[in-house]
This record gives structure tokens, C-alpha cells and sequence, in this order.
């Protein structure tokens, strides 16, 4: 079991949270809509600390990258959309599952250096970053991963589902998680 602490949460909700607006959001009552919003606000009203943007159960969707991970961030799904202090993050259910969804149907030039994926992980991300309690869907393009990792992240507790092939004749290529240029080893995978 990963046990996550930090100072600080953010808060996100597919259904109840709002990215605009001139309240701050991103708290258990008034939580953000979009993922990648909570970790854009996080970096800077929280900069140089560690921080969870906590996910409600839901669908989470983009036509292109669904979250763009940031050091020292760390992204956590399987939680409650009713009570943010139940959580599930087992794979291997659907109790509280948050989808990752990249809804683009084509695109990608290659499966290792850039292929559409729902999750981008630069380089400089490490070990103190996770990304942890997602089903994330991959697109419908020709070159496609789950997610892009080129740093050295804590990935855990995920589970990654493809599609199958639009027709023979097409060069439909799909990875989970594509590792380019990346020094991460398995043990980083929990």
C-alpha cells in the first residue's frame, strides 16, 4: 500500500467542479472541473511544495493530453464523487473508477517519440511525482500510448485499455506506456 501525504490538496470534480469563475476552486466544497487546470493553479498558488490534485470518479476527456504531469504534483484518482474521504484505487475494480480519455480518432507519428497519449510526463518529473488510481483509454489514432513518459515518475495502481483495430489495412500501433529517452526503471511501476 502507497500511503499518499502532503501539505497541501486539490480538489477535482467532473461533475460538480467549475474551472471558472472568481472564486478560488479547488477545494473539497467548490472543486475544479478539469484535471489539467487544478495542476496549472496548484503550480502556482503552491509553488515548491508538494501537492495531491485529488480526482472524483468520473470521465476526465481531451482531444489531445488529458494531464500534463508537473513535478512535485502528483495525481491521484478513485475517489468518492459523493465523499472525498472514501477512496478506491484498485485496478481491479470499478468502485469510484476515473477515466482518462484522449478522444482524438487520428494523429500520432510515432508510437515511441510522439503518439497521442492522455498522459504526458516530461522529463524532469520524478519519483516524487505519481500518478496513480486511473483507467485511461487510449485514443483512436494510428500511433497511440496511454501515457508518454519521459522522466522517472512513481506509476501505480493504473489500469491502460486500447481499442481494437479501426480495419486490416490501417498501421493502428498502441503501447500502454511509452518510455522515450526515460531512465525509469520497473520498480518505479508499483
Amino acid at each position: 500500500t502507497i500511503n499518499f501525504t502532503s501539505a497541501y490538496q486539490v480538489f477535482v470534480h467532473s461533475t460538480n467542479g467549475s474551472d471558472s469563475g472568481t472564486e478560488f476552486y479547488g477545494t473539497r466544497t467548490k472543486p475544479y472541473g478539469t484535471i489539467q487546470t487544478a495542476i496549472t493553479n496548484a503550480q502556482s498558488i503552491y509553488p515548491s511544495s508538494a501537492v495531491e490534485v485529488r480526482v472524483a470518479e468520473g470521465t476526465y476527456s481531451a482531444a489531445g493530453v488529458v494531464v500534463d504531469m508537473v513535478e512535485g504534483i502528483s495525481v491521484l484518482g478513485g475517489y468518492s464523487k459523493d465523499d472525498w474521504s472514501l477512496r478506491n484505487n484498485d485496478p481491479n475494480t470499478t468502485l469510484y473508477e476515473t477515466f482518462l480519455v484522449d478522444t482524438r480518432t487520428s494523429g500520432g507519428d510515432d508510437i515511441y517519440f510522439n503518439p497521442n497519449r492522455a498522459v504526458n510526463i516530461g522529463a524532469g518529473i520524478t519519483r516524487n511525482t505519481s500518478l496513480n488510481g486511473f483507467t485511461i483509454i487510449l485514443a483512436k489514432g494510428d500511433f497511440n500510448a496511454g501515457i508518454l513518459c519521459l522522466g522517472t515518475p512513481t506509476i501505480s495502481n493504473n489500469k491502460i485499455l486500447g481499442h481494437e483495430q479501426a480495419d486490416a489495412g490501417s498501421s493502428h500501433y498502441q503501447i500502454g506506456i511509452s518510455f522515450s529517452n526515460s531512465t525509469a526503471t520497473p520498480s518505479a511501476l508499483v
